[in-house]
């Protein structure tokens, strides 16, 4: 039942009057800007002045602020020049952590324009390694690829905190172009000290699909890697750029034994996917196979075909079934599963 709008205006107003005063708790005072925003006030102009007068208060708890900016994001004010240029202040802020934010949100809001863009490429350059690390993440959120984004990206791979390395690699492989300057760059990455950087860096490589011959060799030296995060994010990425030679199918079937099983479950995959446009007369011998990664490739290669044979249907249907390793019957339920869905949509197509 609602209570009216009298009701309304005085929860709104308690509300307001919580959010400004500085005897309360922060953690308060946080959850009363919450509810703010779960009142859909986000016409009440009452409601915008207080939030933006609490984030630009730098006197204010940074929780509150923080509070105050994602509660002006959560209301849609993203055509609002005043919530734009109260963040953009927010990222030069003596506070790490509102700058941190300042940067996720001018994203979350969808504004583009080049004083955006500007502000986020200068928060790269940050003291602080969490303002960088956002502000890397964040130009891949806006999906940008223009010279200024990439070169910047490119010096965030030489950040001397892992993080930011780990992040810019990320992005680069979201939004980057495969040149030669950015393979350069990842393939410098796959040295890195750190192994998650290795990793995202053999990652996003797979993800810009070149398939150059130094990405393959570097792919295929990453799949040796001491880390099994490294070697897995190899396997994959060689499934996405390599080509079915000798040295790339002989390198992913040696990783069918890795001590690892989820970069034997990776090294399946990749081969699946290179294999997929073997015959079924091949691919049934490989479900057959004595090694379990061997079945397990030629079920993932099976679920590319538009259809096959009774014959390895039935083989299908016995390694879903009967299969003594659990991988095994996962890839083969994946593939009978999108096969029978493929069936049953040609039937119909055909009725």
């Amino acid at each position: 039942m609602r209570l009216g709008k009298s009701f309304d205006k005085a929860v709104l107003e308690a509300l307001l009057q919580v959010l400004k005063d500085k005897d309360e708790s922060s953690l308060v005072r946080v959850k009363a800007a919450d509810s703010l925003v779960r009142l859909d006030k986000s016409s009440d102009k009452a409601v915008l002045d207080a939030l933006l007068q609490v984030l630009k208060d730098k006197d204010e708890s940074s929780l509150v602020r923080v509070k105050a900016a994602d509660s002006l994001v959560r209301l849609g004010k993203s055509s609002d020049k005043a919530v734009i240029e109260a963040l953009l202040q927010a990222l030069k802020d003596e506070d790490s952590l509102v700058r941190r934010e300042a940067v996720d949100l001018l994203v979350r809001l969808g504004k583009a324009d080049k004083n955006v863009i500007d502000a986020l490429l200068l928060a790269l350059k940050d003291e602080d390694s969490s303002v960088r690390r956002q502000a890397a993440d964040s130009l891949g959120r806006l999906g940008k690829a223009d010279k200024n984004f990439i070169d910047a990206l490119l010096l965030a791979l030489k950040d001397k905190n892992s993080l930011v390395r780990l992040e810019a690699a990320d992005t680069l492989g979201r939004v980057g172009k495969a040149d030669k300057t950015v393979l350069e760059a990842l393939l410098q990455d796959l040295k890195d000290e750190d192994s998650d950087v290795r990793g995202k860096a053999a990652d996003s490589l797979g993800r810009l699909r070149k398939a150059d011959k130094k990405v393959i060799e570097a792919l295929l030296l990453a799949l040796k890697d001491e880390y099994y995060d490294v070697r897995l994010q190899a396997a994959d990425s060689l499934g996405r750029v390599g080509k079915e030679d000798k040295a790339v199918l002989e390198a992913l079937i040696k990783a069918l034994k890795d001590e690892d099983s989820r970069v034997r479950l990776e090294a399946a995959d990749s081969l699946g996917n290179l294999w997929h446009d073997k015959p079924d007369t091949e691919l049934i011998d490989y479900l057959k196979h004595p090694l379990s990664g061997y079945r397990t490739a030629a079920a993932y290669a099976l679920k590319h075909k538009k259809s096959i044979s009774q014959k390895t249907r039935d083989e299908i249907i016995r390694l879903k079934d009967t299969d003594k390793r659990p991988w095994v019957r996962l890839g083969a339920w994946k593939a009978f599963e999108l096969l029978q869905e493929k069936k049953e949509k040609e039937q119909k197509e055909n009725q």
